[in-house]
């Protein structure tokens, strides 16, 4: 009774390092899958919303006029707001992602 114990506490310890590590070699398709019925609709990234007007007084009060691009990227404008948070804006100057290396950035959903 012993032995089956272990075994299956092994097993079980082996398929949940499997999951773990499975999870992460997914590719990016993968997690839009997953996320795609999840509702950001109040995540937010300091104070920033997916879809805020890029160029409205909000941001340019907060973070100043931007007007450098941090990013060449087909289709969208990306621009540094501060030390780890960039943003990219679509050619209708609504954010549509934020990029977040600060790993003491305050954020909600």
């Amino acid at each position: 009774m012993k032995r089956v114990i272990i075994f299956a506490a092994a097993i079980g310890a082996v398929l949940l390092l499997f999951a773990f590590t499975i999870d992460q070699s997914f590719p990016r398709s993968y997690h839009h899958l997953i996320a795609s019925s999840t509702n950001l609709g109040n995540e937010n990234v300091d104070g920033l919303f997916v879809n805020d007007d890029f160029y409205s007084k909000k941001i340019s009060e907060k973070y100043g006029e931007r007007t450098e691009r941090s990013r060449d990227v087909e289709n969208y404008d990306y621009f540094e707001l501060t030390k780890g948070i960039e943003a990219a804006v679509n050619n209708e100057d609504k954010i549509t992602r934020f990029i977040v290396t600060a790993s003491n950035l305050k954020t909600a959903k």
